[in-house]
């Protein structure tokens, strides 16, 4: 028995050229470079072809297909033969990659060939971005208002939100940021650097007066990253540049800022940090330098005179060129007459000249003699400073002596002062006479000047 359809129908797909599949093929791409005596790099750009395998007929990859293979993402790749240790060079131990170029730890003997081998690579030709994420924590002090987060973010992100590229969290309590990143209005603004697109400093709208613990952290997605991150690779590179700079400085005499254009991260947050210890000083140095008394000045580079009341001041106290005032009164002081004179308040260094003369000393016995100083005494007989100027021996004639007094004065309020003479004996039998001052000098007259010094 047998059933006979007397209509059938079947649905058949329509054979569609844009259904068709193309064949793709993958390859692996080999390369071989000859290197010299040396060597410590490969340049995936400046291979070298060996003679041998030339004349077998191997041609190197193209340019282009060579930098396609982005070994510096695409290393595990990367298959590398030394011939001549006929062994498989293993990565981070036998060599690095850095951008298209292979970096050798130990130098390449010469005529060493090596032979690469690149596993197949099936990209997109998009980009991979970084994730650079935020974390910042410590101590905020008492009294203070800013926070250096050491990396920089996109200032005033979301400015209709009271929160942007980062989250600031103090005691546990979320703060939400000024609106528009004004100054004043919520809790805190990120304050822009100079170029206004970023920042790097939380400023609080208020202090405490304790301690408060804070943390800065981003709001954006973080992200692991890829084997090809260029982050990774800069970092790296910064932290040999940096111990380069280091060792060139030390060898060259320079700076080490002469050779750093642009701040690193870690600078950059040491620099934020001296500009905070700066302004916690803020109420000092923002005091106004508001004087109501002369300021003492130190000196003059114009050789103008020295206004009165300033430090360098300079005044003649008292000055005679005919003064001869004999006295042969031994062991007691004797006031020069009109020799008096008024110092006013300050602190002075006083510098009297004179000249002393010692006629003849007679009696006494061997040995015997007599000292005449200068002195310079207040008004009621106390010395303020006294100098040796002469000594006289027995039937000594005309002994002289001209050595400057000098004494420092702290005056409160003007004080008079008086110039004096003193003749020590050695033995009482001693007698003295014509012990007098002369002034009498041209280049050496009787003379006291005071000059301020505080």
């Amino acid at each position: 028995m047998s059933i006979t359809g007397k209509s059938s129908k079947s649905l058949v797909k329509q054979d569609l050229l844009s259904d068709k599949s193309a064949i793709i093929t993958v390859k692996k791409v080999m390369f071989q470079h000859q290197a010299t005596a040396g060597a410590t790099q490969i340049d995936l750009s400046a291979l070298v072809l060996p003679a041998e395998a030339a004349a077998n007929g191997f041609v190197q990859p193209s340019a282009s297909v060579l930098a396609g293979l982005n070994l510096q993402a695409n290393y595990k790749n990367l298959l590398l033969f030394s011939l001549a240790s006929n062994t498989i060079l293993a990565p981070y131990i036998s060599y690095t990659v850095s951008g298209n170029k292979i970096n050798l730890v130990e130098a390449a003997v010469d005529g060493e060939i090596f032979i690469g081998i690149v596993d197949p690579v099936i990209r997109s030709d998009s980009l991979v971005a970084d994730v650079d994420f935020i974390l910042a924590s410590g101590t905020l002090l008492a009294g203070q208002t800013d926070i250096n987060v050491g990396k920089s973010f996109k200032a005033n992100l979301n400015p209709d939100m009271k929160m942007g590229a980062v989250a600031v969290i103090v005691e546990g309590q979320t703060l939400t940021r000024n609106v528009g990143n004004a100054t004043t209005g919520d809790d805190y603004q990120e304050v822009p650097d100079a170029g206004g697109a970023s920042s790097s400093l939380i400023r609080l709208n208020s202090t405490s007066g304790v301690d408060r613990k804070y943390h800065v952290v981003s709001t954006a997605a973080s992200i692991i990253r890829p084997d090809g991150s260029l982050n990774d690779e800069l970092e790296r590179l910064q932290g040999i540049m940096d111990k380069v700079v280091e060792v060139l400085a030390v060898v060259s005499g320079l700076d080490e800022t002469d050779f750093q254009a642009i701040p690193s991260q870690q600078q950059l947050k040491q620099f934020g940090d001296r500009v905070i210890a700066l302004e916690t000083n803020r109420a000092r140095i923002d005091t106004g330098n508001v004087w109501t008394a002369v300021q003492a000045l130190i000196g003059r580079t114009d050789a103008s005179v020295v206004p009165s009341g300033q430090i360098g001041e300079v005044i003649t106290l008292y000055t005679d060129l005919n003064l001869r005032t004999a006295g042969n009164t031994q062991n007691a002081y004797m006031d020069v007459p009109a020799a008096a004179f008024n110092i006013p308040a300050g602190n002075w260094m006083v510098i009297c000249q004179a000249v002393m003369q010692i006629d003849f000393v007679t009696g006494g016995g061997a040995g015997d003699g007599l000292i005449g100083s200068i002195a310079i005494r207040t008004s009621g007989g106390t010395v303020v400073a006294e100098t040796q100027m002469a000594t006289a021996n027995l039937n000594l004639q005309r002994a002289f002596g001209n050595t400057p007094v000098v004494g420092f004065v702290n005056i409160n309020a003007t004080g008079a002062y008086k110039l004096s003479a003193y003749l020590k004996t050695i033995s009482g039998a001693v007698s003295v006479t014509n012990a007098l001052i002369r002034g009498d000098f041209a280049n050496l007259p009787t003379k006291v000047v005071a000059v301020r010094i505080a």
